[in-house]
């Protein structure tokens, strides 16, 4: 199940997290948004021993969509051990997700 997560708890959720950690920003109004989504939700299911994903509204957190540069959605923010390791930009298969996210 994806989880949600916003500029107040991304510290706690994200940063501070041990493991892989996905973070797809996302808006209501992004077509590529809805997309992307039911194939993030079966990854979440079908992986949650290897990584976690967060959904982030970026209209909601434009603060922190600021903060990390992101300038266009969707975008897909991988962290392990808190660090950031890749981003993905647009909406992409799950074949190309799961091998972004090391889960082939």
């Amino acid at each position: 199940m994806l989880k949600e997560t916003s500029s107040k708890d991304f510290a706690k959720d994200v940063l501070t997290s041990k493991g892989k950690v996905a973070v797809d920003f996302w808006a209501e109004w992004c077509g590529p948004c809805r997309m992307v989504a039911p194939i993030l939700e079966a990854l979440a299911e079908d992986f949650p021993e290897q990584i976690t994903i967060y959904k982030v509204n970026a209209d909601e957190n434009s603060g922190l969509t600021a903060e990390l540069k992101i300038s266009s959605i969707p975008t897909i923010v991988v962290f392990e051990d808190g660090k950031e390791t890749k981003r993905v930009t647009g909406a992409k298969p799950r074949g190309i997700l799961m091998d972004e996210f090391g889960l082939i």
